[in-house]
This record gives C-alpha cells, structure tokens and sequence, in this order.
C-alpha cells in the first residue's frame, strides 16, 4: 500500500489531482484511515489512473471517461462513442489546417507586394479567398442554440442533418488538393441551392473541411425528404472539366429535436453519430 502522496509521485500526477478524481468517483482510495484521514492505494491502481489519464488524453471529458469504466456503453454504443471522439480529434486538424492555410495566404499576399499594404486590406483580400457562403463556427452555434431554446420553448419542431463526404481525403490523394477544394465548393454551392430551393427556414456551416451542418425547422418526413434530395443533387455534381470519371457522394444523419435533448450539442452528437451509422451500414 502506498500513501496517496508516494502514489502521486510514482505516477506523476498531482495530489489534487488524485483528490479530483476521487471526487468524480473515478478512482477511490483502496483504504482510508478514519482516525487521520490518510488515504492508501494500492500497485494495481496504477492500471485504473494510467486508463483515464490515456483517454483525457485522447479528448474524453472525465464524465465521459466516468461513464465507460462503469460499463454504461455496450460494444456499439463505445465504437460509436469513439468514433464521435476521433472525428472531433479530426475537426481540430482542420480548424489547426484552417489557421495555417490563412496564415499562408495572408504572407503570400505580403511577399508580393513591393508596397506595404494596410492590415484591413491585407484581410480584406485574404477574406476574398477565403470565404465560404457559410456561417462561420462561432456566429453558427450562437445562432443554433437560439433556434434549439426556441424550438423547446415553443414545441415546433427542429431537426439537425450532419453530413460527411465519402472517402474525401481518396479525392486529395488523387486528383490533388485544387481539385479537393473545387469539390468542397461546388458541395456546399449545391447543398445552398437545395436549402434555398425549400420553404424551411434553415442554418448551414461547413465544419473544417469536409463535414456539413444543416439546421432545419421542420419536421421528421420534410427533413427527410430534404436530406435526400441534397444527397441525390451532390451525387450528381458534374467534375468533368476538373477531373474525368470523379464522382462524389455523401453520407447524412439526422436528429430530431425530441424530450431526450437537453442541448444543441447533444442533439448535433445525435446526429453525427447517425451519420457514422450510416457510414458503417453503407460499407
């Protein structure tokens, strides 16, 4: 047995640390001393604090990490859980790669120009480029929280599609990046047509790279029917004078708004884990 502190040490982490997880009933003391309240642990934990320290590192919240050492998810629940996981761990590539591309752009504008050039110009022609049609991320997700507590507030109905290109990262390796992103934009030109097309009010946002986020006020049967109407224009997006023979297909999942959602980002995981549903189905 070894004194909390001695634990500590050998595993590097701190006190409070072991403190913390104690509170979260992650991992408890093997004993407790009533009289002085030292609190003892014994070799084999170490496995126990090396697990949650290895998934806080891949990104689970200690509530999360909580909820699979006590077996809440089943085998499909856990993949599907993981694999919500690794697509966030793929959003911060993209958001990381969003930032790099911008700050190419902005030192490719700098080094060929002689002359100095004012910062609001400078952005304004990096924007020019860069702009996608699209609610940026932080303007999207205020905008989707007001129509969530809009939608619980008045019972109307409100549905999330989450949408991902199949096998995207083949048509960068193939064809190259210049014909990736003539697809990206020719996508979300697409999916813009088809929402505009419709008499539902709706919010997009194209999420890092290839990955699509439609809110729509309707319902169940009018979501769907919207969701496959966008699918069937994407695959048939013309990227002959790019690229012969490429075709690009997409795969959706929906949520609806229903008593079980406490939030907007529950109801988005909801949808994205249909759309990895969809995904596995598919293959």
């Amino acid at each position: 047995m070894k004194t909390i502190g001695q634990f500590a040490k050998e595993n590097d982490v701190t006190v409070k640390t072991l403190h913390h997880y104690e509170k979260m009933d992650l991992i408890n003391p093997a004993s407790v001393d009533e009289e002085t309240g030292y609190r003892y642990y014994k070799d084999d934990q170490s496995l126990d604090l090396k697990i949650v320290l290895f998934m806080k590192d891949l990104g689970f919240s200690l509530s999360e990490i909580k909820k699979v050492l006590k077996e809440e998810y089943d085998e499909k629940s856990l993949l599907d859980f993981i694999v919500f996981k690794r697509k966030q761990a793929n959003q911060d590539i993209d958001a990381t790669s969003a930032r790099l591309f911008k700050l190419d752009k902005m030192k490719s504008i700098l080094e060929e120009n002689d002359e100095q050039i004012p910062l609001k110009e400078l952005i304004r022609l990096s924007e020019s480029t860069l702009f996608t049609g699209t609610y940026g991320r932080g303007e999207f997700v205020e905008q989707a929280e007001r129509a969530f507590h809009q939608a619980r507030k008045e019972g109307s109905p409100l549905c999330v599609i989450q949408m991902d290109l199949d096998h995207f990262h083949q048509v960068n390796q193939t064809h190259g990046y210049e014909v990736g992103d003539v697809v990206l934009k020719r996508t979300q030109d697409e999916i813009v047509q088809v929402l505009q097309e419709s008499s539902y009010e709706t919010l997009m946002q194209r999420k890092g790279g290839d990955e699509f986020t439609v809110i729509a006020k309707c319902k169940a049967i009018q979501v769907s029917n919207l969701t496959t109407k966008i699918l069937n224009r994407v695959v048939g997006i013309d990227y002959s004078d790019v690229a012969e023979e490429l075709k690009v297909s997409i795969t959706a999942g929906i949520a609806i708004l229903g008593k079980h959602n406490k939030s907007y980002a529950d109801l988005q995981h909801e949808a994205t884990i249909k759309l990895y549903e969809a995904k596995r189905n598919r293959r």
